[in-house]
């Protein structure tokens, strides 16, 4: 497969980089992003994240919690120590351990902004994730649906 990595020139917000292994939940992804001013690129196969991550220094990154070949906290690990200043959307599913520790992986590394969306998206949930990243006011992101105070 010719993932084009090395050829995206960034438009508008710059080229969100789309890990994602289910097609349709990727072509979801890449209309929205496009809707927000960003050139998408599709990788399918998390094995491209390296490289891709690497050559075209993407403003956000749109991945899938849980792909065949790694899961989200390698993942998670993989862009600290790339020490990526992408923002992140993450779609998450059931696993509430594996989310939240990826979640506090990144919080504690400081180097990228992550917003949670629960697996299988939608397009209003993942809107509204991209309207988190976009809005002028960014201090408070949390994930969509949780507030961080009780009651």
């Amino acid at each position: 497969m010719d993932t084009g990595i090395g050829s995206h020139q960034p438009a508008g917000r710059g080229v969100a980089l789309i890990l994602q292994d289910d097609p349709s939940q990727a072509v979801l992804a890449e209309a929205v992003s496009m809707e927000f001013g960003y050139e998408p690129l599709i990788i399918n196969q998390a094995r491209h994240l390296y490289t891709a991550q690497h050559s075209i220094n993407p403003a956000l990154i749109v991945l899938d919690l849980y792909m065949d070949e790694l899961d989200g906290i390698e993942i998670t690990r993989s862009l600290i120590s790339a020490r990526s200043h992408a923002d992140v959307i993450m779609t998450i599913t059931g696993d509430a351990v594996a989310s939240r520790a990826a979640a506090a992986m990144a919080d504690r590394a400081g180097l990228f902004r992550l917003v949670p969306v629960v697996s299988p998206i939608d397009a209003p949930a993942l809107r509204a994730a991209f309207e988190v990243l976009t809005s002028p006011c960014q201090d408070n992101i949390q994930s969509l649906g949780q507030s961080r105070h009780n009651g």
